[in-house]
Protein backbone atom coordinates (compact mmCIF):
# COMPACT_ATOMS: atom_id res chain seq x y z
CA UNK A 1 0.00 0.00 0.00
CA UNK A 2 2.86 2.70 1.04
CA UNK A 3 5.03 1.51 -2.31
CA UNK A 4 2.14 2.72 -4.72
CA UNK A 5 1.51 5.86 -2.98
CA UNK A 6 5.16 6.76 -2.91
CA UNK A 7 5.08 5.46 -7.03
CA UNK A 8 2.32 7.78 -7.69
CA UNK A 9 4.13 10.82 -5.86
CA UNK A 10 7.66 10.40 -8.06
CA UNK A 11 5.61 9.40 -11.15
CA UNK A 12 6.24 12.66 -13.42
CA UNK A 13 3.70 13.93 -16.16
CA UNK A 14 5.13 12.61 -18.66
CA UNK A 15 2.32 11.56 -20.90
CA UNK A 16 -0.63 13.69 -22.46
CA UNK A 17 -3.79 11.12 -20.26
CA UNK A 18 -5.21 13.31 -18.34
CA UNK A 19 -5.15 13.01 -14.30
CA UNK A 20 -8.36 11.97 -12.69
CA UNK A 21 -8.50 12.10 -8.98
CA UNK A 22 -11.18 9.66 -7.31
CA UNK A 23 -12.21 10.55 -3.58
CA UNK A 24 -14.26 7.26 -2.19
CA UNK A 25 -15.16 7.44 1.66
CA UNK A 26 -17.59 4.48 1.97
CA UNK A 27 -18.64 1.70 0.60
CA UNK A 28 -22.01 3.14 -1.33
CA UNK A 29 -19.40 5.78 -3.17
CA UNK A 30 -16.71 3.11 -4.71
CA UNK A 31 -19.65 0.49 -5.36
CA UNK A 32 -21.35 3.62 -7.51
CA UNK A 33 -17.85 4.62 -9.03
CA UNK A 34 -16.16 1.39 -9.56
CA UNK A 35 -17.69 1.21 -13.77
CA UNK A 36 -16.50 4.71 -14.42
CA UNK A 37 -12.89 4.00 -13.10
CA UNK A 38 -12.93 0.99 -15.35
CA UNK A 39 -14.61 2.89 -18.49
CA UNK A 40 -11.56 5.49 -17.74
CA UNK A 41 -8.93 2.87 -17.55
CA UNK A 42 -10.04 1.34 -21.01
CA UNK A 43 -10.19 5.11 -22.87
CA UNK A 44 -6.28 4.90 -22.89
CA UNK A 45 -7.09 8.75 -22.31
CA UNK A 46 -7.08 9.36 -18.67
CA UNK A 47 -4.96 8.17 -15.75
CA UNK A 48 -7.41 7.90 -12.85
CA UNK A 49 -6.07 7.90 -9.04
CA UNK A 50 -8.15 7.19 -5.95
CA UNK A 51 -7.70 9.07 -2.77
CA UNK A 52 -9.51 7.07 -0.32
CA UNK A 53 -10.37 7.53 3.45
CA UNK A 54 -13.43 7.58 5.81
CA UNK A 55 -15.24 4.56 6.43
CA UNK A 56 -13.67 2.92 3.56
CA UNK A 57 -10.16 2.32 5.98
CA UNK A 58 -11.99 2.11 8.83
CA UNK A 59 -11.69 -1.26 11.01
CA UNK A 60 -15.12 -1.58 12.40
CA UNK A 61 -16.51 -0.99 9.22
CA UNK A 62 -14.62 -3.93 6.93
CA UNK A 63 -11.63 -2.09 5.96
CA UNK A 64 -13.11 -2.03 2.68
CA UNK A 65 -9.77 -0.26 0.62
CA UNK A 66 -8.82 -3.81 0.38
CA UNK A 67 -11.32 -4.93 -2.35
CA UNK A 68 -10.07 -1.32 -4.32
CA UNK A 69 -6.32 -3.09 -4.13
CA UNK A 70 -8.22 -6.24 -5.33
CA UNK A 71 -10.26 -4.55 -7.80
CA UNK A 72 -7.76 -1.98 -9.32
CA UNK A 73 -3.78 -3.27 -9.02
CA UNK A 74 -2.79 -1.25 -11.17
CA UNK A 75 -4.39 1.95 -10.25
CA UNK A 76 -2.21 4.46 -8.43
CA UNK A 77 -4.17 4.80 -4.77
CA UNK A 78 -3.60 7.16 -1.89
CA UNK A 79 -4.79 6.34 1.53
CA UNK A 80 -5.53 9.51 4.05
CA UNK A 81 -5.26 8.98 7.91
CA UNK A 82 -8.47 10.10 8.98
CA UNK A 83 -10.80 7.62 10.66
CA UNK A 84 -14.26 7.98 11.26
CA UNK A 85 -14.76 5.53 13.83
CA UNK A 86 -15.87 7.64 16.07
CA UNK A 87 -19.57 9.25 15.68
CA UNK A 88 -19.96 12.24 17.61
CA UNK A 89 -20.35 15.75 16.23
CA UNK A 90 -16.84 16.47 17.67
CA UNK A 91 -14.93 13.69 16.54
CA UNK A 92 -16.01 13.99 12.98
CA UNK A 93 -15.24 17.14 12.44
CA UNK A 94 -11.69 16.69 14.21
CA UNK A 95 -11.55 13.98 11.56
CA UNK A 96 -12.25 16.07 8.54
CA UNK A 97 -9.43 18.53 9.34
CA UNK A 98 -6.96 15.47 9.45
CA UNK A 99 -8.30 14.37 6.20
CA UNK A 100 -8.75 17.93 4.34
CA UNK A 101 -4.59 18.07 5.81
CA UNK A 102 -4.03 14.84 3.80
CA UNK A 103 -5.95 15.24 0.70
CA UNK A 104 -4.32 18.94 0.41
CA UNK A 105 -0.52 17.25 0.54
CA UNK A 106 -1.13 14.55 -2.06
CA UNK A 107 -3.74 16.25 -4.23
CA UNK A 108 -0.76 19.14 -4.87
CA UNK A 109 1.66 16.85 -5.35
CA UNK A 110 -0.05 14.22 -7.61
CA UNK A 111 -1.43 17.48 -9.27
CA UNK A 112 -4.75 16.08 -10.95
CA UNK A 113 -6.52 17.67 -13.55
CA UNK A 114 -9.95 16.81 -12.74
CA UNK A 115 -11.37 15.98 -9.25
CA UNK A 116 -14.69 13.38 -9.23
CA UNK A 117 -16.65 13.52 -6.11
CA UNK A 118 -19.92 11.60 -5.43
CA UNK A 119 -23.25 12.30 -3.25
CA UNK A 120 -23.15 13.90 -0.09
CA UNK A 121 -21.12 12.70 2.70
CA UNK A 122 -20.21 15.06 4.45
CA UNK A 123 -16.35 13.76 3.74
CA UNK A 124 -16.69 15.16 0.30
CA UNK A 125 -16.15 18.59 1.67
CA UNK A 126 -12.44 17.40 1.99
CA UNK A 127 -11.97 17.14 -1.68
CA UNK A 128 -14.31 20.29 -2.81
CA UNK A 129 -12.35 22.67 -0.05
CA UNK A 130 -8.97 21.06 -1.55
CA UNK A 131 -9.51 21.23 -4.96
CA UNK A 132 -11.66 25.10 -4.92
CA UNK A 133 -8.64 26.28 -3.03
CA UNK A 134 -6.36 24.27 -5.35
CA UNK A 135 -7.64 25.49 -8.46
CA UNK A 136 -8.73 21.86 -9.86
CA UNK A 137 -11.81 21.85 -11.61
CA UNK A 138 -14.52 19.47 -9.27
CA UNK A 139 -17.23 17.09 -11.52
CA UNK A 140 -20.01 16.33 -8.99
CA UNK A 141 -22.09 12.92 -9.35
CA UNK A 142 -25.34 13.04 -8.27
CA UNK A 143 -25.82 16.27 -7.40
CA UNK A 144 -29.22 18.27 -7.39
CA UNK A 145 -31.76 15.47 -5.61
CA UNK A 146 -33.41 16.49 -2.09
CA UNK A 147 -33.55 14.57 0.92
CA UNK A 148 -34.49 17.12 3.66
CA UNK A 149 -34.48 15.00 6.56
CA UNK A 150 -30.80 14.35 6.32
CA UNK A 151 -28.36 16.68 6.79
CA UNK A 152 -26.42 15.08 3.67
CA UNK A 153 -28.98 17.70 2.10
CA UNK A 154 -26.97 20.60 2.85
CA UNK A 155 -23.86 19.13 2.04
CA UNK A 156 -24.92 17.75 -1.63
CA UNK A 157 -25.87 21.59 -2.51
CA UNK A 158 -22.89 23.01 -0.57
CA UNK A 159 -20.72 21.04 -3.44
CA UNK A 160 -22.86 21.57 -6.24
CA UNK A 161 -21.37 25.61 -5.51
CA UNK A 162 -18.30 24.27 -5.48
CA UNK A 163 -18.28 22.23 -8.18
CA UNK A 164 -18.13 23.18 -12.05
CA UNK A 165 -19.74 20.21 -13.60
CA UNK A 166 -22.71 18.66 -12.55
CA UNK A 167 -23.71 14.40 -13.77
CA UNK A 168 -27.23 14.33 -12.16
CA UNK A 169 -29.36 11.44 -12.42
CA UNK A 170 -32.76 12.96 -12.82
CA UNK A 171 -34.46 15.52 -15.00
CA UNK A 172 -35.70 17.14 -11.21
CA UNK A 173 -31.93 17.12 -10.12
CA UNK A 174 -30.90 19.19 -13.42
CA UNK A 175 -33.74 20.99 -12.57
CA UNK A 176 -32.78 21.58 -9.04
CA UNK A 177 -28.83 22.42 -9.63
CA UNK A 178 -29.94 24.76 -12.33
CA UNK A 179 -32.01 26.74 -9.79
CA UNK A 180 -29.47 27.39 -7.77
CA UNK A 181 -27.98 29.26 -10.42
CA UNK A 182 -25.37 27.01 -11.50
CA UNK A 183 -24.72 27.11 -15.69
CA UNK A 184 -26.69 25.32 -17.63
CA UNK A 185 -24.00 24.01 -19.79
CA UNK A 186 -22.39 22.20 -17.06
CA UNK A 187 -25.15 20.20 -16.27
CA UNK A 188 -25.53 16.64 -17.61
CA UNK A 189 -28.04 14.16 -17.28
CA UNK A 190 -26.39 10.85 -17.16
CA UNK A 191 -29.06 8.37 -14.71
CA UNK A 192 -27.83 7.20 -11.35
CA UNK A 193 -24.65 5.33 -11.73
CA UNK A 194 -26.32 2.66 -9.32
CA UNK A 195 -28.28 1.57 -12.16
CA UNK A 196 -25.04 0.33 -14.12
CA UNK A 197 -24.22 -2.73 -12.25
CA UNK A 198 -27.50 -4.01 -12.34
CA UNK A 199 -27.94 -3.77 -16.28
CA UNK A 200 -24.36 -5.52 -16.31
CA UNK A 201 -25.21 -8.25 -13.42
CA UNK A 202 -21.69 -6.78 -12.07
CA UNK A 203 -22.59 -8.78 -8.61
CA UNK A 204 -22.28 -12.42 -7.55
CA UNK A 205 -25.03 -14.83 -8.44
CA UNK A 206 -27.12 -16.59 -6.37
CA UNK A 207 -25.64 -19.58 -5.00
CA UNK A 208 -21.81 -17.59 -4.78
CA UNK A 209 -23.98 -15.25 -2.44
CA UNK A 210 -25.11 -17.74 -0.51
CA UNK A 211 -21.56 -19.17 -0.29
CA UNK A 212 -20.02 -16.30 0.68
CA UNK A 213 -23.01 -15.04 3.49
CA UNK A 214 -23.59 -18.66 4.85
CA UNK A 215 -27.29 -18.16 4.27
CA UNK A 216 -29.84 -19.15 1.97
CA UNK A 217 -31.61 -16.78 -0.02
CA UNK A 218 -34.20 -19.24 -1.17
CA UNK A 219 -36.24 -18.91 1.58
CA UNK A 220 -38.66 -15.46 2.12
CA UNK A 221 -35.67 -13.08 2.95
CA UNK A 222 -36.17 -9.37 3.51
CA UNK A 223 -32.79 -6.83 3.01
CA UNK A 224 -32.89 -4.42 5.90
CA UNK A 225 -30.56 -0.95 5.80
CA UNK A 226 -31.02 2.16 8.29
CA UNK A 227 -28.78 4.92 8.66
CA UNK A 228 -29.16 7.81 11.17
CA UNK A 229 -31.46 10.53 10.27
CA UNK A 230 -29.40 13.46 11.32
CA UNK A 231 -31.90 16.06 10.87
CA UNK A 232 -34.80 14.64 12.62
CA UNK A 233 -35.60 15.89 16.14
CA UNK A 234 -38.78 14.82 17.05
CA UNK A 235 -37.83 11.20 17.82
CA UNK A 236 -34.58 9.79 18.97
CA UNK A 237 -32.55 7.82 17.04
CA UNK A 238 -32.71 4.90 19.99
CA UNK A 239 -36.69 5.44 19.43
CA UNK A 240 -36.69 5.04 15.69
CA UNK A 241 -34.24 1.70 15.52
CA UNK A 242 -36.53 0.21 18.14
CA UNK A 243 -39.71 0.74 16.04
CA UNK A 244 -37.92 -0.82 12.97
CA UNK A 245 -36.90 -3.96 15.60
CA UNK A 246 -40.40 -4.18 16.90
CA UNK A 247 -42.06 -4.07 13.27
CA UNK A 248 -39.24 -6.62 12.18
CA UNK A 249 -40.52 -9.20 14.77
CA UNK A 250 -43.74 -9.60 13.70
CA UNK A 251 -42.53 -10.53 10.52
CA UNK A 252 -40.79 -14.30 11.53
CA UNK A 253 -41.95 -15.44 8.02
CA UNK A 254 -39.05 -13.40 6.72
CA UNK A 255 -35.20 -13.78 7.24
CA UNK A 256 -34.01 -10.89 7.51
CA UNK A 257 -30.29 -9.83 6.43
CA UNK A 258 -29.20 -6.42 7.83
CA UNK A 259 -26.11 -4.34 7.05
CA UNK A 260 -24.35 -1.81 9.08
CA UNK A 261 -25.39 1.75 8.56
CA UNK A 262 -22.96 4.62 7.09
CA UNK A 263 -20.48 6.24 9.25
CA UNK A 264 -22.24 9.04 10.58
CA UNK A 265 -23.31 10.78 13.77
CA UNK A 266 -25.60 7.89 15.64
CA UNK A 267 -24.28 5.20 13.35
CA UNK A 268 -22.73 2.99 16.53
CA UNK A 269 -25.84 3.42 18.74
CA UNK A 270 -27.32 1.93 15.65
CA UNK A 271 -24.60 -0.93 15.17
CA UNK A 272 -25.31 -2.14 19.41
CA UNK A 273 -29.10 -1.67 19.12
CA UNK A 274 -28.59 -3.99 15.55
CA UNK A 275 -26.04 -6.75 17.28
CA UNK A 276 -28.06 -7.25 20.41
CA UNK A 277 -31.30 -7.69 18.17
CA UNK A 278 -29.18 -10.52 16.12
CA UNK A 279 -27.43 -12.60 19.03
CA UNK A 280 -31.12 -13.63 19.65
CA UNK A 281 -32.50 -14.16 16.73
CA UNK A 282 -32.30 -17.01 14.59
CA UNK A 283 -33.80 -15.36 11.32
CA UNK A 284 -31.76 -12.29 11.40
CA UNK A 285 -27.95 -12.33 10.11
CA UNK A 286 -26.04 -9.10 10.40
CA UNK A 287 -22.95 -8.02 8.47
CA UNK A 288 -21.36 -4.98 8.45
CA UNK A 289 -20.94 -4.82 4.45
CA UNK A 290 -22.26 -6.82 1.94
CA UNK A 291 -19.52 -5.47 -0.51
CA UNK A 292 -20.53 -6.44 -4.34
CA UNK A 293 -22.90 -9.36 -2.63
CA UNK A 294 -26.00 -6.22 -1.64
CA UNK A 295 -26.90 -6.51 -5.12
CA UNK A 296 -27.66 -10.44 -5.58
CA UNK A 297 -29.39 -10.28 -1.89
CA UNK A 298 -31.37 -7.40 -2.87
CA UNK A 299 -32.37 -8.86 -6.45
CA UNK A 300 -33.67 -12.60 -4.12
CA UNK A 301 -35.22 -10.22 -1.36
CA UNK A 302 -39.41 -9.74 -1.31
CA UNK A 303 -38.63 -6.37 0.40
CA UNK A 304 -36.28 -3.63 1.19
CA UNK A 305 -36.80 -1.87 4.22
CA UNK A 306 -35.10 1.00 6.04
CA UNK A 307 -34.53 4.15 4.56
CA UNK A 308 -31.26 4.19 2.34
CA UNK A 309 -31.08 5.46 -1.15
CA UNK A 310 -30.69 2.14 -2.28
CA UNK A 311 -34.30 1.86 -1.89
CA UNK A 312 -35.06 3.98 -3.77
CA UNK A 313 -32.89 4.06 -6.54
CA UNK A 314 -31.53 0.88 -7.30
CA UNK A 315 -34.05 -1.63 -5.72
CA UNK A 316 -37.07 -0.47 -8.30
CA UNK A 317 -34.41 -1.25 -11.27
CA UNK A 318 -34.77 -4.77 -9.93
CA UNK A 319 -38.48 -4.78 -9.41
CA UNK A 320 -38.60 -5.05 -5.87
CA UNK A 321 -40.68 -3.09 -3.66
CA UNK A 322 -39.77 -0.52 -0.72
CA UNK A 323 -40.43 0.06 2.49
CA UNK A 324 -39.40 3.88 3.24
CA UNK A 325 -39.29 4.79 7.02
CA UNK A 326 -38.65 8.10 8.15
CA UNK A 327 -37.71 11.10 6.40
CA UNK A 328 -34.10 10.77 5.84
CA UNK A 329 -35.36 10.38 1.63
CA UNK A 330 -38.04 12.83 2.18
CA UNK A 331 -37.91 15.04 -0.97
CA UNK A 332 -36.19 12.66 -3.49
CA UNK A 333 -37.99 11.53 -6.59
CA UNK A 334 -39.32 8.49 -6.63
CA UNK A 335 -41.31 5.36 -7.84
CA UNK A 336 -44.67 3.85 -7.27
CA UNK A 337 -42.90 1.00 -5.74
CA UNK A 338 -41.85 2.68 -2.92
CA UNK A 339 -43.78 2.40 -0.02
CA UNK A 340 -43.53 5.15 2.32
CA UNK A 341 -44.33 5.30 6.46
CA UNK A 342 -43.37 7.10 9.55
CA UNK A 343 -41.88 5.87 12.28
CA UNK A 344 -44.55 3.98 14.30
CA UNK A 345 -43.79 -0.23 14.57
CA UNK A 346 -47.53 -0.85 13.85
CA UNK A 347 -47.04 1.43 11.05
CA UNK A 348 -43.95 -0.09 9.70
CA UNK A 349 -44.71 -3.70 9.91
CA UNK A 350 -48.35 -3.05 7.75
CA UNK A 351 -45.94 -1.33 5.08
CA UNK A 352 -44.18 -4.25 5.19
CA UNK A 353 -47.21 -6.42 5.00
CA UNK A 354 -48.56 -4.55 1.91
CA UNK A 355 -45.35 -4.59 0.01
CA UNK A 356 -44.89 -8.04 -0.17
CA UNK A 357 -48.77 -8.82 -1.58
CA UNK A 358 -49.32 -10.19 -4.88
CA UNK A 359 -51.22 -7.53 -5.82
CA UNK A 360 -48.65 -4.45 -4.84
CA UNK A 361 -45.90 -6.92 -7.05
CA UNK A 362 -48.65 -6.93 -9.58
CA UNK A 363 -48.97 -3.13 -9.57
CA UNK A 364 -45.30 -2.89 -9.40
CA UNK A 365 -45.06 -4.15 -13.08
CA UNK A 366 -45.68 -0.61 -14.73
CA UNK A 367 -43.96 1.41 -12.31
CA UNK A 368 -40.88 3.36 -13.95
CA UNK A 369 -37.82 4.56 -12.32
CA UNK A 370 -36.64 8.29 -12.42
CA UNK A 371 -33.40 7.44 -11.90
CA UNK A 372 -33.13 5.41 -15.21
CA UNK A 373 -34.47 7.94 -17.74
CA UNK A 374 -32.44 6.13 -20.91
CA UNK A 375 -33.32 2.47 -19.72
CA UNK A 376 -29.76 1.15 -20.99
CA UNK A 377 -27.57 1.57 -18.34
CA UNK A 378 -25.11 3.12 -19.35
CA UNK A 379 -23.69 5.84 -16.99
CA UNK A 380 -20.51 5.75 -17.20
CA UNK A 381 -20.27 5.93 -20.72
CA UNK A 382 -22.16 8.99 -20.46
CA UNK A 383 -19.48 10.34 -17.99
CA UNK A 384 -16.96 9.27 -20.41
CA UNK A 385 -18.27 11.81 -23.41
CA UNK A 386 -18.67 14.71 -20.67
CA UNK A 387 -14.89 13.87 -19.82
CA UNK A 388 -13.57 13.81 -23.00
CA UNK A 389 -15.52 17.06 -24.30
CA UNK A 390 -14.91 19.21 -21.24
CA UNK A 391 -14.01 22.86 -22.03
CA UNK A 392 -10.15 24.64 -21.12
CA UNK A 393 -9.64 24.82 -17.26
CA UNK A 394 -10.08 28.13 -17.30
CA UNK A 395 -13.99 28.42 -18.35
CA UNK A 396 -14.43 25.70 -16.04
CA UNK A 397 -13.09 27.62 -13.07
CA UNK A 398 -14.61 30.78 -13.87
CA UNK A 399 -18.13 30.58 -12.67
CA UNK A 400 -20.93 33.03 -12.86
CA UNK A 401 -24.45 33.29 -11.23
CA UNK A 402 -27.31 32.22 -13.73
CA UNK A 403 -30.79 31.39 -12.05
CA UNK A 404 -33.05 31.09 -15.54
CA UNK A 405 -33.55 27.47 -16.08
CA UNK A 406 -32.64 26.98 -19.69
CA UNK A 407 -33.49 23.13 -20.56
CA UNK A 408 -32.19 23.27 -24.43
CA UNK A 409 -28.81 23.61 -22.85
CA UNK A 410 -28.27 20.56 -20.06
CA UNK A 411 -26.15 17.59 -22.07
CA UNK A 412 -24.64 19.80 -24.36
CA UNK A 413 -21.28 18.00 -23.07
CA UNK A 414 -23.01 14.74 -24.34
CA UNK A 415 -23.74 15.84 -27.84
Amino acid sequence: MIRKVLEGMSRKKTDERKRIAFFVSARSEYGLLRWTIKSLIESQEFFPGIFVGGGMTAASYGMRVTNIYEDFPDVEIFEMPYSLDGDSHKHIANSLSVGLQSMAQNLFKWEPDFIIILGDRYDIFIPSVAGTIGGVPIVHLCGGDITSGALDNNVRYSATKLSHIHLVQTFGAAKNVSSCGEEDWRISIVGAPGIESIYKEDFPSREIAEERLGIDLCKPTALCTYHPTTLEFNITIEQQVWNLLSALNDHEEFQFVITYPGVEIGSNKIIKMLKDFAEMRHNVHLFDSLGNTYLSVMKHSLVVIGNSSSGIIESPALQVPTVNIGTRQEGRERSDSIIDCGYDSEEISRAISKATTDMFRKHMENCSNPYDPYLDGNVSGRILTVLKNLPHKDKLLKKKLDFEVREGEWNRLLQ
